[in-house]
């Protein structure tokens, strides 16, 4: 069961880096955790999401992500981490044949004594990650001869005390047994300040990337506030190749209706003693609004992360609510274009916490401009996500509940399947909707590939969405996708995603192809609606991308369904009932 995202400040989303999703063939597990100290660790949908216990809102996270593995643990239980596989498993590698050396790690706390709590490992190129513990503030690592990045999160025996060090050394030349010492007392602060006297400060996040041939890792520390995180850099400050490190906080108002996400980036080196003061011409002002239309009572949780363009990997973030209906001015920054946002909304209902999530794209916003974002508005339909082909493997994996906007995945759903076809004969199925891996004979031949997915209660809109594709394959030498077409209906609803009764209403009705697919021209596009929940079923007007519908007088449901065909054979179909209200 997911969890819901509550308190600002008291939740903090530590998500390591986004995985393929549902990296086998059924949804992405969501895995609950009690730590020792009674705080709940839970994996939903690849991002790790940390509900503090009662009275532990000051306590600072690690989480440490490399080859695969996720691990995140109080900074005050270092021993007693959640750890989670992240996608698939790290591939098995060769038998080291380095020598072997003894790291010798002396932590020492701000106070100047052994440090009894601390996070310590050595990263190596290849991913992997080293650890030991000893409560005495001392241990020894055994580890090849090698190059690593040492990192560690130290913080004071008084529980009460909410700081936290995090040292880093970037290069650590391992060619004998050496002694690191690790001094708390080492660490600077960094600051961060908005121009906005009505917000308050609801998350603080200090942490690094490391980016060899083998992979990415991303290492940090996350609190309630900057102002507890102290950070250094140990050994030459020399700038390393692949490393980056980062500094970045959120703000809100107590209600949540405006918000600040800013980061700002050092390459080569760790961050420390940082000091910024935010001007309101390096903000982006992005005003979203969301709307509603299931139950009455469903809520939201919105969060953003951030990362440097290209990596796959992003630091800390918080969960902030959302009501529904609502309008949320959101401030952004960009680091000079080094930062990129992307959201994510989740639906919240009694029964459940993520009954539909919904995520964007990431974005590199221009400062000083402002911009319009619609989240949560319908019509919630399949988009081609990702279908492909590599070697004699079709992967399936399709959002079944994106909202109206374009470039958004969108899932949901209590159960469906996904069925693919050769030549008319069932060649492989998944009991889940958009979801699916099939292996297949190596000659061309025509598929037809279906996906299918339903939810009830809470949701009133698109309780059942249908979608089709017809095309044809054959071996390919490389992974590449298939050519499918997307069918995204757009109509101009209001805040409750309700048009109005008893009159003519203009659908835009939006046909793109899949990314990279290879495509024919469009030849034939229908439009279908239905107000009887599809038991029946009326050709509407189509013409330029736009259908022609008649409201009937009263309130209700309107159903929708679309196909296509183009020039090379390949089709599309697309059915959803209960598309909007009127």
């Amino acid at each position: 069961m997911r969890r819901f995202l509550t308190v600002l400040g008291a939740l903090a989303v530590l998500a390591a880096f986004p995985v393929p999703a549902h990296a086998d063939p059924r949804p992405a597990p969501n895995v609950a955790v009690i730590l020792p100290t009674g705080d709940l660790v839970s994996m939903v949908d690849g991002s790790p999401i940390i509900e503090r216990a009662a009275s532990r809102q000051h306590v600072p996270f690690v989480t440490r992500s490399a080859g695969g593995r996720v691990s995140v643990a109080a900074t005050d239980a270092p021993q007693s981490p959640a750890v989670f596989q992240a996608g698939a498993p790290a591939e098995a590698r060769a038998t080291r044949t380095a020598p072997i050396h003894e790291v010798t790690l002396v932590h020492l706390g701000f106070d100047g004594q052994p440090a009894r709590f601390h996070n310590t490992s050595l990263l190596a190129g290849d991913m992997t990650e080293y650890f030991a513990y000893d409560p005495d503030g001392t241990e020894t690592i055994s580890v090849p001869a090698g190059r690593y990045v040492l990192s560690s999160a130290i913080s004071p025996d008084d529980r009460a005390d909410p700081r936290a060090a995090f040292l880093v050394q970037p290069v650590l030349d391992v060619t004998g047994d050496i002694t690191v010492v690790l001094d708390a007392r080492a660490g600077k602060l960094s600051s961060l300040s908005v121009p906005d006297a009505e917000v308050v400060e609801v998350l603080g996040s200090v942490g690094f990337t490391y980016r060899t041939d083998a992979g990415t890792a991303e290492i940090g520390v996350a609190g309630s506030w900057l102002d507890q995180l102290y950070t250094a850099q140990l050994g030459p400050a020399t700038p390393v190749d692949g490393f980056a490190s980062s500094v970045s906080a959120v703000w809100s108002t107590q209600n949540a209706t405006r918000t600040y996400n800013i980061r700002y980036n050092r390459n080569g080196t760790m961050i420390s003693g940082y000091q910024r003061a935010v001007r309101p011409a390096e903000l982006t002002t992005v005003t979203m609004t969301y709307a509603a239309g299931n139950e009455q009572g469903m809520r939201g949780s919105w969060y953003a992360v951030s990362r440097l363009p290209g990596q796959d990997v992003h630091p800390a973030a918080v969960g902030l609510p959302v009501q529904l209906p609502s309008t949320v001015v959101r401030y952004f920054n960009n680091d000079g274009g080094a930062v990129q946002w992307r959201s994510r909304v989740y639906e919240v209902a009694e029964s459940c916490f993520g009954c539909s999530v919904t995520t964007g794209a990431w974005t590199t916003y221009r400062p000083g401009t402002a911009v319009t974002e619609a989240w949560n508005r319908a019509v919630f339909s399949p988009s081609p996500g990702t279908v492909s082909r590599a070697g004699d493997v079709i992967s399936v994996d399709l959002p079944m509940y994106s909202d109206g906007a374009a470039g958004r995945a969108g899932d949901s759903g209590d159960a469906g399947t996904t069925v693919l076809f050769r030549d008319g004969v069932e060649a492989g199925r998944e009991e889940w909707g958009g979801i699916g891996t099939f292996t297949v004979p190596p000659a061309g031949a025509r598929y037809r590939l279906e996906a299918r997915s339903q939810r009830g209660s809470p949701y009133a809109l698109s309780t059942s969405v249908t979608a089709s594709w017809g095309f044809r394959s054959a071996r390919t030498a490389q992974d590449r996708p298939l050519p499918l077409w997307g069918i995204r209906f757009a109509p101009r609803l209001d805040e409750h995603n309700t048009a109005p009764a008893g009159r003519d209403f203009v659908i835009p009705v939006v046909l793109t192809p899949a990314a990279g697919a290879q495509v024919g021209k469009l030849r034939e596009v229908t439009v279908d609606v239905s107000y009887d929940d599809g038991a029946t079923w009326t050709r509407a007007p189509y013409a330029a991308g736009v259908a022609l519908v008649r409201h009937p007088a009263g309130g209700g449901f309107v159903s929708l369904r679309a196909s296509l065909r183009d020039s090379d054979g390949n089709t599309a179909s697309v059915t959803v009932l209960h598309a909007y209200r009127i």
